[in-house]
């Protein structure tokens, strides 16, 4: 998604509202099996050098239970509302510690385009979280014999060997 901000900064202190739906772009990095929809709307604004983003990013695609490896269909709907600081022209000159460290701290824009794919991106790994459960109680598979244990109980007799060096901390854990 690219805005072009000549266009945008004739609005001074306006809102501009943009719109994308279509496939979840490459560039987010997800593998194709997880491939879906992508639905985002963005409000922007500028306002000085400062160029304020609001909006909501919703996708429908599938994805890998983490726990018993089913494949399911996953809905994120996120918010998001960032100020990006808009410099003209190239970047200054200035030191990489220097940059570095004003990259850290800010969001920073530089030229007439405005490209929010990686800002979106990052918004949507971020949404997805570390793991990705197809509910919240899934059980997982025997690692014993790989059976869904979300069908029930396998029959394995799980045999409690313990590392004779961590068996100290099973006293810490009563009823495990």
């Amino acid at each position: 998604m690219k805005i072009y901000l000549p266009e945008a900064r004739q609005n001074q202190d306006q809102v501009s509202s943009y719109f994308y739906e279509g496939k979840i772009p490459d560039s987010f990095g997800i593998d194709s099996s997880q491939q879906g929809q992508l639905q985002v709307k963005a409000d922007i604004r500028i306002s000085g050098d400062k160029v304020f983003l609001e909006g909501t990013l919703n996708a429908d695609f599938t994805a890998v239970c983490s726990r018993c490896l089913k494949v399911f269909t996953r809905h994120l709907d996120v918010d998001f509302n960032e100020t990006f600081n808009l410099y003209e022209g190239i970047p200054p000159k200035e030191s990489p510690a220097e940059l570095a460290l004003k990259a850290a701290n800010e969001l920073t824009i530089y030229g007439d385009n405005f490209y929010l794919d990686e800002y979106l991106r990052q918004v949507f790994l971020l949404a997805q979280g570390y793991r990705s459960l197809c509910r919240d109680d899934c059980q997982g598979i025997c690692p014993m014999c790989g059976a869904d244990l979300n069908q029930g109980r396998c029959g394995c007799v799980r045999d409690e060997e313990i590392d004779p060096r961590l068996k100290v901390l099973k006293d810490f854990f009563p009823g495990s």
